[in-house]
């Protein structure tokens, strides 16, 4: 529903506008009002809560009774004499009778419920009466007086109101007692469909990508989308305005003065400069940063009145409309934010929350607190979501912060590390050695470890395998070690350490080991919806079952870590890698070719390591040697007679699985009768260790290939 100037003087039919966008699940909702005795349309201002009662009435060729309050009618006198006049106006004919109570209510106000619910009993027919901007009433009484000529005129009346918050009735008696439907802000705001039909009847047709980030910024919000579209008239760039759309300036903050900012209470005004600087609030962080003891009344005072103050779920926190945040937060001065974001940092860290505390230190240029916050816990922070995701988190800071501030360098390089992105991580490695000599005690020690984590991910991606179980086997992973060192979060590293010992020996031949190692990391329970590691170990022991025959094992373990990281967002990520392999080659080995021609293309599309990369091309080249399968390989030998696998006896089957991981791990099998090497799921006093494995004759490493 488009919002477009009212138009006063027809109070019959309600607010008039062009280019209105009629939305059939908003009108079926209101369908409600002809069986309803009160139906409440509430949202905040600008939400088309009139447009879209004024197009219900005229599509479905409603006559209805219109009074819109103003300022100067919020009495009860005011009230019933522009209720009449709405009355008069739609029943012209009944005029006189109405004009001799309108003539009496200045008298007794009272008493007009009763005879307006008399005249409207002699009708014969309902009426339809609706009350706009009932939120212009202040006294309970009036409102209480409403209520009774609901009750007086019983089935004979459907009354629709429309208002900025929830009026004081008992609303949920009524809702009991079947008498009243609610239409809010949920029903009101628009999709991407409707603003793209907004759009193009403005004459302005937008790409889909554009309308989304446009619906998203306004969260549906129909007055921000129409002045949106005139911002987009205006722009010479339609996208970048859809990208940088604000409430900073322009046609929205006019808007958020005249509608909100300049009608709200002076305390209500200073309590949202205070509080503007977060994204989200609680009642106790209100009053840190200085909102007053009362912030958790103001706030639950200033949802329910629609002030573009929102509840957010059962959480107990409060959040600001976007478009709003922008709007208070550039009429504060820089240094009054540095300063906001310094105490809200603050708070955060106190209440074990040093991810959102970060971003209040990076926005508040406090550099060495966030560096020092960033190699503490930049471990845990990586495993436990997208690394991708958390590396674009990162991205704000400028260069500048990095190559100045060690600890910054060294977690932004951890991340990217994580994530597989090369690009930048040698400058940033530089950066944080070269201020090593800069920190002092703990923190030198914590930023040394943090940087041989980076390095023990720089050479996995490189494909030097025998270096990365070296490594792993010698950084500390202890909870003594770690918390002397200061890390919180001891448990996901020390599960990051034996995840890789797991999958090296994997990929090394030294499979019993590897069992056991990634057996242990995947037992661990760190109490989170999503652990990298533990989801990679997963992947690589799916694997491993499938080298050793036991299809239907790997095939559900493979099946249920896609459908973890698949609903994590993770389809892509190079944890996954080895569970689409892994179902590859169990579909390959059942002879369903084009099943695992699909998994070899998911596995392709993953952020492969070179070790897994050569595995996949292993599998795609036996497939392809596959009688009456479109050829895919470029360097396939054409006049080369290919052997039928379907028919291969179970023991060449098992060798040409065994040879996937060894050709990609670039290492013979360790003899069945040679001891097992160190690992971190024995102790680790045992002084057993295997003898490194060499690589085949004649043939060069993964990581030299």
């Amino acid at each position: 529903m488009d919002l477009g100037p009212r138009v006063d003087g027809a109070p019959a039919s309600g607010p008039v506008a062009r280019n209105v966008v009629l939305r059939p699940d908003v009108l079926d909702q209101l369908d409600c009002v002809t069986t309803q005795l009160v139906t409440l349309v509430c949202a905040p201002a600008g939400y088309g809560k009139s447009l879209a009662v004024a197009s219900w009435l005229r599509d479905r060729g409603h006559d209805a009774a219109w009074t819109t309050l103003r300022p100067a009618t919020i009495d009860a006198v005011g009230l019933w004499k522009t209720v009449i006049d709405a009355l008069i106006a739609s029943a012209p004919a009944d005029a006189a009778a109405l004009k001799t109570i309108r003539d009496v209510v200045a008298l007794v106000p009272d008493e007009t419920p009763a005879a307006l619910a008399s005249w409207i009993a002699g009708r014969g027919a309902p009426t339809i009466l609706v009350i706009d901007d009932l939120h212009q009433i202040a006294q309970p009484e009036t409102y209480a007086q409403i209520l009774e000529l609901v009750g007086a005129a019983g089935t004979g009346l459907h009354l629709v109101a429309i208002t900025r918050h929830e009026p004081p009735w008992p609303l949920h008696r009524m809702r009991l007692d079947g008498i009243l439907d609610q239409i809010g802000l949920d029903q009101l705001q628009f999709s991407e469909e409707s603003a793209a039909e907004l759009f193009h009847s403005l004459g302005l047709p937008m790409s889909r990508d554009d309308v989304a980030l446009l619906t998203s910024r306004t969260e549906g919000w129909a007055a921000g989308l129409r002045l949106a579209a005139i911002g987009l008239r205006e722009a010479p760039d339609r996208h970048e305005f859809a990208v940088t759309l604000s409430g900073r300036g322009g046609h929205i903050a006019d808007y958020l003065i005249r509608e909100i900012s300049s009608r709200i209470p002076p305390l209500w005004h200073e309590f949202l400069n205070r509080i503007c600087v977060v994204d989200e609030v609680s009642p106790n962080l209100a009053v840190a940063l200085g909102g007053g003891p009362d912030s958790g009344a103001l706030l639950e005072r200033m949802a329910g009145a629609n002030a573009f103050v929102y509840q957010v779920g059962t959480t107990g926190r409060y959040r600001l409309h976007p478009l709003l945040l922008d709007f208070l937060r550039s009429r504060r001065t820089p240094a009054q934010l540095a300063e906001m974001h310094s105490v809200a940092a603050r708070w955060y860290v106190d209440n074990d929350q040093p991810l959102t505390a970060l971003t209040h230190l990076t926005a508040g240029g406090e550099w060495a607190t966030a560096g020092d916050l960033m190699v503490r816990h930049v471990a845990s922070w990586t495993v436990c979501r997208s690394p991708i995701d958390f590396a674009a988190l990162l991205e704000p800071i400028p260069r500048e912060a990095l190559l100045i501030e060690p600890g910054l360098a060294a977690g932004v390089a951890a991340a990217r590390t994580m994530s597989g992105v090369a690009d930048g991580v040698d400058e940033l490695v530089e950066a944080a050695k070269a201020g090593i000599p800069r920190t002092v005690g703990a923190y030198r020690r914590r930023l040394k470890l943090l940087l041989d984590l980076v390095e023990l991910g720089r050479r996995r991606w490189a494909g030097d395998l025998q270096s990365v179980l070296d490594a792993s086997l010698e950084i500390p992973y202890s909870p003594a070690e770690l918390a002397e060192l200061g890390f919180t979060d001891w448990a996901s590293m020390r599960n990051l350490l034996i995840a890789n010992e797991g999958l090296c020996r994997l990929w090394l031949g030294e499979h019993d080991a590897a069992d056991a190692t990634l057996r242990s990391a995947v037992s661990d329970d760190l109490g989170r919806p999503i652990v990298l590691p533990i989801l990679n170990a997963r992947a690589h022991l799916a694997l491993l079952q499938w080298s050793r025959g036991e299809l239907t094992s790997a095939k559900e373990l493979a099946e249920d870590v896609t459908d973890q990281g698949g609903a994590a967002g993770l389809t892509h990520s190079a944890q996954l890698a080895a569970a689409y392999t892994a179902l590859a080659g169990v579909a390959f080995d059942r002879d369903f070719h084009d099943e695992a021609d699909r998994w070899l293309d998911l596995a392709s599309s993953a952020v492969a390591e070179p070790h897994l990369s050569f595995a996949v091309a292993v599998l795609r080249a036996r497939l392809e040697w596959v009688p009456g399968r479109p050829r895919r390989c470029p360097f396939h030998p054409r006049g080369c007679p290919r052997r039928d696998p379907t028919h291969l006896h179970a023991a060449a089957a098992d060798r040409r699985r065994r040879s996937v991981l060894h050709r990609a791990g670039g290492h013979r099998c360790a003899h069945p009768t040679q001891p097992p090497a160190r690992s971190r799921a024995q102790p680790r006093t045992d002084p057993r260790r295997t003898t490194r494995l060499t690589p085949a004759p004649g043939r060069p490493t993964p990581h030299r290939r």
